[in-house]
């Protein structure tokens, strides 16, 4: 048995809660629980992303609209 063969057996007896062992079940600690927190935040961060991308163009599209009549009164000097 390797060194490496070890340390992940040690590991997975770690993660192991010895209850649920008893009973016939493995529990894998907050494995789970934390990768769905991860997956939820990236989600979240992503539709934010869509959002905040999306609400970009809008302005842009608001000050490209803008732009004529801003330098049209800057050269009259009515700025």
């Amino acid at each position: 048995m390797g060194l490496r063969q070890i340390s992940e057996e040690r590991t997975r007896k770690e993660m192991i809660d010895p209850q649920l062992e008893k009973a016939g079940r493995v529990h894998f600690g907050k494995t789970r629980t934390t990768l769905g927190l991860i997956d939820v935040f990236a989600r979240s961060n992503q539709a934010r992303l869509a959002f905040l991308r999306k609400l970009q163009s809008e302005i842009q599209k608001e000050l490209s609209a803008l732009l004529p009549s801003v330098l049209d009164k800057a050269f009259k000097g009515e700025l």
